[in-house]
């Protein structure tokens, strides 16, 4: 049976599937690479359901109200955190989550739980995290 989110997720097979996509036997997706393009992830985008941004556009809210305020920041990605763990935020006074943190690795994890135990402040930014558990390939991280 084909549901109308089945629909909407096999609009662009060409993009290939995502975690929340089912092979045609029914089996879950359960490898992904962030070098598939997700087409709702740009600058001001809306979802449509609620007409609100989410994710990646609301995660560029933050970025240019941070800019708008003046303070200086930069950006690490979970790849940089996994592979660096806590040396990746270690210098910092506080580290800001993305909108949407829901995917991580345990080594990211516990480097925010080392950092926030040495007195680092952390601010999760998002709802539904830290639910999934990821892993990066070492040869091929994407």
């Amino acid at each position: 049976m084909v549901t109308e989110l089945d629909i909407e997720t096999c609009e662009h097979r060409e993009y290939g599937l995502s975690t929340y996509d089912h092979f045609e036997d029914g089996a879950g997706v359960c490898f992904s690479s962030y070098l598939r393009p997700v087409i709702n992830m740009r600058p001001k985008y809306r979802m449509s359901s609620m007409n609100i941004t989410w994710q990646f556009p609301a995660d560029l809210s933050i970025s240019a109200w941070i800019r708008h305020q003046g303070y200086d920041c930069d950006f690490i990605t979970d790849e940089d955190l996994d592979r660096e763990g806590l040396d990746a935020i270690r210098s910092y006074n506080c580290v800001i989550t993305g909108t949407h943190p829901e995917h991580v690795s345990e080594r990211m994890l516990d480097a925010q739980e080392d950092f926030v135990a040495g007195g680092g402040r952390l601010i999760c930014m998002g709802g539904n995290g830290y639910y999934w558990v990821v892993g990066f390939a070492r040869d091929n991280p994407a």
